[in-house]
C-alpha cells in the first residue's frame, strides 16, 4: 500500500490541475470574445487538449520511453484509470445527490441566510394568476428543476473520454488491460450519467450543432500518434527476446525494423479511413436530397 501512496498522490493531483486550468481556459476563451460560438469552442478545446497532453501523458512517456520502464508504466497506468474513475464517479454522482437531500439543503440554506447572501424569488402579482406555494405539487418539478445542476457545456465530459481513450491506445500494446478497466468505467458511467441528467440536473438547454467539433481532430490525432508509440514501446519490450532474435542482426535493423511497420500500420489506418466514410450512405443520401431542394428553392427564388 506505501508503495502506491505517490502514484495515488500524482493521479490526484493530475485532477486537479486539470480541474484548475479548465476554469482558466473557460475565463481565457471568453475574454478572446470569438465571433461565434463554433469558434470559441475550437479554442478553448485547443487550450484544453494541449494543457491535459501535457499534463496527463508526459510523465507517462518519460517513464516508458526514456527510463524504458514498462513496470513503472503498467503500474502507473492502473492507478490512474482506477483514480480517475472513483473520483469522477463520486464527483459527478454522489457529491450531487447528498447536497440535494432534505438535510443537506436545510444546511445550505440555514448557512446562507446567516451569511446574508441567500437570493429569493421575486413575488409579482399578475391579474388572474395564482401565486402557487412551495408544496404545491404542480409547482414540485419546477422547482426541482430550477434547483438542479445546470448543464453549462460538455468540455469537462468529452476531455474526461479523451483521456481515457488516450490512455487505452496510447499504452496498449504494454497494458491491454487499460482497455477492459475503460469497458466497466463507461457500462458504469452510462448509469451514472441517465441518473444525473434525469434526477440531478435542472434540463439541458437545446443547441443546434454540426458535430463534436475540435474534439473530433483531438481524437483522430491521439489515434495517429498512438500508432508510433505503441511501435515504439513495442520494440523496447521485444528486444534481445529470443523469439525475435532472427529478425535482426543490428540495433540499426531492429530500428528500421519497426519504422517499417509503423509506415504500414499509417497506411492501413489512412487507407481505412478513406475508405469508410464517416456518415452513412442513407444519411449521406437525405443531405444530398436537402442540399438540391434548397439550391433549386434558391435558384427559383432568384429568377421570381
Amino acid at each position: 500500500i506505501i508503495t502506491s501512496v505517490p502514484s495515488v498522490a500524482y493521479s490526484l493531483t493530475i485532477i486537479i490541475f486539470n480541474s484548475i486550468y479548465l476554469k482558466i481556459a473557460r475565463k481565457l476563451t471568453v475574454w478572446e470574445n470569438h465571433r461565434t460560438q463554433e469558434q470559441h469552442d475550437t479554442h478553448i478545446t485547443l487550450k484544453l487538449v494541449i494543457f491535459e497532453f501535457v499534463n496527463t501523458f508526459l510523465a507517462l512517456f518519460y517513464t516508458g520511453i526514456y527510463l524504458q520502464d514498462l513496470k513503472a508504466l503498467k503500474s502507473q497506468l492502473f492507478t490512474t484509470l482506477l483514480v480517475q474513475q472513483v473520483v469522477n464517479q463520486f464527483q459527478e454522482v454522489f457529491i450531487p445527490f447528498f447536497l440535494q437531500k432534505p438535510s443537506s439543503v436545510k444546511f445550505v440554506n440555514k448557512v446562507t441566510r446567516k451569511l446574508g447572501i441567500q437570493d429569493k424569488p421575486k413575488v409579482r402579482e399578475v391579474q388572474g394568476i395564482t401565486v402557487l406555494s412551495e408544496s404545491d405539487p404542480q409547482g414540485e418539478q419546477v422547482l426541482k428543476n430550477i434547483s438542479g445542476n445546470h448543464l453549462e457545456s460538455l468540455h469537462d465530459d468529452f476531455m474526461e473520454l479523451w483521456l481515457q481513450f488516450g490512455h487505452v491506445f496510447l499504452f496498449l500494446s504494454v497494458y491491454p488491460l487499460a482497455a477492459l478497466l475503460a469497458l466497466i468505467n463507461n457500462i458504469t458511467e452510462m448509469w451514472a450519467d441517465r441518473y444525473k441528467l434525469c434526477r440531478l440536473s435542472s434540463k439541458p438547454r437545446p443547441m443546434c450543432i454540426r458535430d463534436i467539433g475540435a474534439w473530433y481532430s483531438a481524437f483522430r490525432l491521439t489515434g495517429m500518434l498512438s500508432i508510433v508509440s505503441n511501435c515504439w514501446l513495442l520494440s523496447l519490450d521485444l528486444y534481445g527476446q529470443p523469439a525475435c532474435a532472427s529478425l535482426s542482426s543490428s540495433d540499426l535493423q531492429w530500428f528500421l525494423l519497426w519504422v517499417t511497420v509503423e509506415h504500414g500500420l499509417f497506411a492501413i489506418f489512412l487507407g481505412l479511413d478513406a475508405l469508410i466514410s464517416d456518415v452513412p450512405a442513407k444519411v449521406k443520401l437525405q443531405m444530398d436530397r436537402a442540399n438540391l431542394h434548397f439550391k433549386k428553392k434558391v435558384l427559383k427564388d432568384k429568377l421570381d
